[in-house]
Order: C-alpha cells, then sequence, then structure tokens
C-alpha cells in the first residue's frame, strides 16, 4: 500500500535534515541544486512553449544525447547536478577534482582527453564562461592564433598565456556553452606536433595582467583583448544562425575571398606561412562579383587544423572595390569536395 504525506510534513522533515549537524556541505549544495533545478524547471514548462532559442544554434553531434535540449533553450533540467550512472555518490564529492558535478555522458569530450586524464565516467558541463587550454606549441601559437581556432564555437572575449606554464593558456568565452563546445571538438586534436587538451577553469573571467604585458616568441603580446573584435561571428542572433558548429574535418569552407582566388594564390600564401597545401581546390560558382567562396581539402585533420589556426582571417587586398582588405575566413566543412567537383 503507497502512503502519501502531506507536502507541510514533507517540508517539515526536510528543513529538519538541513538543520542536523549530519548534513554536510557537499550535502547542503546538492539540496540546494536539487530545489532550484526544481524551480526553473516548472517555471520552464509553464511558459507555454515560448522559450527563445538558443544563440549559438543547433550543438554538434556530441551534444545532442544531453539530458537537456539547447536549441528549445530548455535549460531548466542542466541546472540540476546529477552524477553519470556509472558512478557513485561518493566520487562525484570527493573522488574528482574538477571538472565537478557534471552533465550527460563522456561522449562530450575527445577520446585522447578521456584516456589521458581518466575521466571515462564523467562528461564536459563547464559553469564557467573561461577555458584552459594545454598542448600548446611555443613556437608556433599566438593569441591571435587561439582566436582563429575557438571563434567557430562561441564568442571570444580574452586569450591569456600563462607564462609560468609554457603552451598553456586560458580564454574567456561568451559563455559556458562555447566552452563545451570547443571542448567537445577540439580535444584530443594533434597539430604542430602536439596534442590539444582543453577543460573547464574554476575561474568566472579573465583579469588583466597588471603593468606591461609580455611578449610571446613571435614578438606579440601575451594577453589580447577581443570583446570587440569584428572576426566574432557570434555577437547578434543573425549573425550567430549563419554558423554551423562543425567538429573538426580534412575540409575547410573558404568565404569572403577575391573573385580572383584560386588554388596558385591558396599554395602561396601556405608556402609563406609554413603551412601544408589543400591537395584539392574547388571554387563554387560566385553569385556577386564582389567576393568567391568554395572548398579546400587537405590530407589529415591536423592539417586542416593548422591551416584555419595561421590563415582564418588572412587580409588580401582589395583596390577594386574598397580601400578595406578582405579578410578571407576559414570553417570546417562536411561537404565533399568530390561532390562539389
Amino acid at each position: 500500500m503507497t502512503r502519501f504525506y502531506p507536502p507541510s510534513s514533507v517540508a517539515f522533515n526536510f528543513v529538519s535534515l538541513l538543520m542536523s549537524d549530519s548534513f554536510s556541505r557537499c550535502d547542503w549544495f546538492l539540496a540546494i541544486s536539487l530545489i532550484t533545478g526544481i524551480v526553473l524547471f516548472l517555471s520552464d514548462q509553464g511558459n507555454n512553449g515560448t522559450s527563445q532559442p538558443a544563440l549559438l544554434g543547433d550543438a554538434p553531434v556530441g551534444f545532442q544525447s544531453s539530458p537537456f535540449n539547447h536549441q528549445a533553450g530548455h535549460m531548466g533540467r542542466a541546472m540540476v547536478p546529477r552524477p553519470p550512472p556509472r558512478m557513485a555518490r561518493s566520487e562525484i564529492l570527493h573522488g574528482r577534482p574538477r571538472p565537478t558535478l557534471m552533465i550527460g555522458g563522456p561522449q562530450q569530450m575527445g577520446p585522447d582527453f578521456v584516456e589521458d586524464f581518466g575521466m571515462q565516467d564523467v562528461a564536459a558541463y563547464s559553469q564557467s564562461p573561461v577555458l584552459m587550454i594545454y598542448g600548446l606549441n611555443p613556437e608556433k601559437m599566438n593569441c591571435d592564433r587561439i582566436f582563429n581556432i575557438l571563434c567557430l564555437y562561441g564568442n571570444v572575449i580574452k586569450v591569456k598565456f600563462l607564462k609560468s606554464k609554457p603552451g598553456t593558456a586560458m580564454v574567456q568565452m561568451g559563455d559556458p556553452l562555447a566552452v563545451d563546445r570547443a571542448i567537445s571538438g577540439l580535444s584530443g586534436m594533434r597539430f604542430f606536433n602536439e596534442k590539444l587538451v582543453l577543460a573547464p577553469s574554476k575561474q568566472m573571467y579573465l583579469t588583466d595582467t597588471s603593468g606591461s604585458v609580455s611578449q610571446l616568441n613571435d614578438g606579440t603580446p601575451t594577453q589580447i583583448d577581443y570583446n570587440n573584435s569584428r572576426n566574432n561571428r557570434f555577437t547578434t542572433t543573425e549573425q550567430a544562425a549563419k554558423n554551423r558548429i562543425q567538429n573538426p574535418s580534412k575540409v575547410l569552407h573558404y568565404y569572403n575571398a577575391p573573385i580572383s582566388f584560386d588554388e596558385e594564390q591558396v599554395n602561396n600564401i601556405c608556402k609563406d606561412l609554413d603551412i601544408s597545401p589543400p591537395s584539392k581546390f574547388v571554387p563554387f560558382k560566385s553569385k556577386t562579383e564582389r567576393s568567391s567562396s568554395g572548398l579546400m581539402e587537405f590530407d589529415t585533420k591536423a592539417q586542416a587544423l593548422e591551416c584555419l589556426t595561421v590563415a582564418n582571417h588572412f587580409k588580401i587586398d582589395n583596390p577594386t572595390y574598397s580601400r578595406y582588405p578582405y579578410i578571407v575566413k576559414l570553417c570546417f566543412s562536411t561537404s565533399s569536395t568530390t561532390s562539389r567537383e
């Protein structure tokens, strides 16, 4: 026989439990998180389906099995921290220093990241917009090149290299979802003979370095603010809707290039930048006389990522139509160059 208790008695018993000496700080956190999640979930259910779409659009494949729906904007259930089925409660509270109280399945992190850091039971769910990046080649990477990669996953606010840890940087993104997307797509990728590892940071924002900013090996500053950069691709809802977030692939889509942009010019640019040229170059039929677009395919994902890192936002003179140069933009593509030829 099922017994039902009136809400008042349940609330009294729950409050009594909270006030007991045996209730630890972690228990407090779980209880408060549970209450907050229930309130948000009920509030979300009462909005008659009028929730606003997420600014970043559809999530990549690794996020589609998450218990919350980014596309619909239903974030109520996402606020309730709950462990994956195989994790014991003691492991969550005491056994994992970071990331803590994460949601979803292990498919949200790259396989190399999961293997190297022993996080088979934990998935990425960031509560901070700050991202930690490890495995950067000090001779190849700078703030602009980090921006060139991460701008595909959300707005980049600030990039800062750590002087005490060569090859390590911190990046403040526009929101925690951008951090999750970057971790999902990039962790475990190899480029410039290094393995890229991304993880959420405990900090909620990046502070400016006091005094003069030091320089990297190439003479560029160790910290740059990109908050007002026109190359951020998610500044408005309309702008964000044009960007499809894709995981790294061998194919890059280029756009905003001159009409005369051809394979020979691409090979010369790659030679000047000391990166591998594409094995296939397929231009699209242009709908305007002002700019062109197309696809570039590389032999490996690493080569495509290196090209994106170095050549994204490459400037080409535009003497015919404007005093401002062309800024060639790159992004990953799931299209095949074979079907476009």
